[in-house]
């Protein structure tokens, strides 16, 4: 694969720590989720299952999880690891997610199946956006792929302002999770059209820092005002909040390490900057 070779962002100490939070934050929650594919493991059978015989890819999925997400966290191998996870999210999408009729396991509501399909569409999506990023900027010792980065950030923006405009169009459920969850329902709207202005932002590359750090506040705020879901009777059910908590902590991983590269992630570099070789770095991390 050919990689565009470029200087890395000055103030490295505070611009590496960022980096290295948010990659950690991200393989983590992938590790954890896969701990919880473990736990769950005939919810998740029976989730794969909807559209067809696929329970046996819980071990697989669960194992590329727990590895490769660890992985990432430690910083070993990091590009390469990435490349299975968002294999899952891909596979995940297409096996699961495609189907926008009624139907479910029973987490939820069978007549929202479709709502909640495409919801999880746009959330395997986000993930590999995420993924992408310390694909592209595994470390500050390793030259950056900028397209990767690039892509990412546009993928993971857009997406988020999709899903934004999304409980917006699906709003009565929202306010009804966040209203069982918590009762503070006056946030609601705000986080809404905050992630909305923020992705646009991100995805078109502008005020990085700000878009990124705000939608990284977001989804903290998201995560914590249904943070009663957790509770018996709450709209969401404890298996599905978790891997909620897990998605959202990864995807404030991206977000981190969007916020430490800045200005880098605004726009491709002239092709001329590409190299004619391939890096081979050790590891690829």
């Amino acid at each position: 694969m050919r990689r565009t070779r470029t200087a890395h962002p000055s103030g490295e100490d505070s611009v590496g720590a960022l980096l290295t939070i948010g990659r950690v934050l991200l393989g983590l929650c992938f590790a954890l989720d896969g701990g919880w594919w473990l736990y769950t493991w005939d919810v998740r059978a029976a989730y794969l299952e909807q559209s067809g015989p696929f329970g046996f890819l819980v071990l697989p999925f669960a194992v590329a999880y727990l590895v490769c997400g660890l992985l990432v966290a430690i910083g070993r191998a990091v590009r390469p690891s990435t490349l299975p996870l968002m294999a899952v999210a891909g596979l995940i999408a297409t096996l699961v997610h495609t189907d926008l009729g009624p139907g479910g396991i029973g987490e939820y509501d069978l007549e929202r199946h479709g709502v909640i399909n495409a919801g999880a569409l746009l959330t395997q999506a986000t993930l590999v956006g995420s993924l992408m990023l310390p694909f592209g900027a595994p470390s500050l010792r390793l030259p950056i792929d900028v397209r990767a980065i690039v892509l990412g950030r546009i993928l993971l923006g857009g997406t988020l302002v999709v899903g934004a405009l999304w409980q917006a169009h699906d709003y009565d459920a929202r306010f009804a999770l966040v209203e069982a969850a918590t009762g503070d329902t006056v946030w609601v709207p705000l986080l809404i059209a905050v992630r909305i202005v923020l992705g646009v932002g991100l995805a078109m590359g502008r005020f990085l820092r700000l878009a990124a750090g705000g939608l990284a506040i977001t989804i903290a705020a998201g995560l914590v005002t249904t943070g009663g879901a957790l509770e018996a009777g709450a709209v969401l059910g404890t298996e599905a909040f978790a891997h909620q908590l897990f998605v959202g902590g990864a995807t404030i991983g991206g977000l981190l390490e969007l916020t430490a590269l800045g200005p880098l992630a605004s726009r491709l570099p002239p092709s001329a900057d590409v190299p004619s070789t391939t890096d081979t770095e050790n590891g690829g991390d």
